[in-house]
């Protein structure tokens, strides 16, 4: 097998740009959810898993909180589903990222493994969120910024090197 992207012969070229052109347009979709959970700030972040400032006047009896705060359970299920699945998105992607000629060395690596600690600091960070302090909600954007970051810059990397790159 050929070392780098760009020597790979026009059939595993078109492979491989299919899957990272529609594994990049499920993590978008992914990013548009969080936006329209969310809407992206510090606030809906600290709502969607810890749920509604309760008020000091709120009375179980007659006021509903329009957002519940999520459950351990939740949680779980969500860290447990996201994990394995960004889990095979970054082992995947770093894989095809490795044969890139463009990017080497210590960018090169830290490219490829970065999105795993930000994988257990984003998913972790919500279980912080909900039963330590809404704070921690600047760690899981940041984390998740960066992660969603890495992800698209190896994914530019390997696209330029498929397309447009010659022996």
């Amino acid at each position: 097998m050929s070392k780098n992207l760009y020597e790979l012969n026009s059939s595993l070229k078109t492979l491989l740009t299919c899957f990272l052109i529609v594994l990049s347009i499920g993590v978008a979709l992914g990013i548009l959810y969080i936006y329209l959970t969310t809407s992206m700030t510090i606030e809906g972040t600290e709502t969607r898993y810890a749920g509604d400032i309760v008020e000091k006047d709120y009375d179980p009896d007659i006021d509903v909180l329009e957002n519940y705060p999520k459950s351990f359970t939740e949680l779980v299920s969500h860290a447990h589903k996201h994990v394995v699945q960004f889990t095979f998105i970054f082992f995947l992607t770093a894989l095809i990222f490795e044969r890139n000629s463009i990017v080497s060395g210590k960018l090169k690596r830290f490219l490829m493994i970065e999105g795993f600690g930000s994988i257990i600091l984003t998913f972790g960070g919500f279980f912080l969120i909900r039963f330590l302090s809404r704070d921690f909600s600047y760690l899981v954007i940041f984390s998740s910024t960066f992660m969603y970051l890495t992800f698209y810059t190896m994914v530019i990397f390997c696209l330029y090197e498929l397309f447009f790159k010659k022996t």
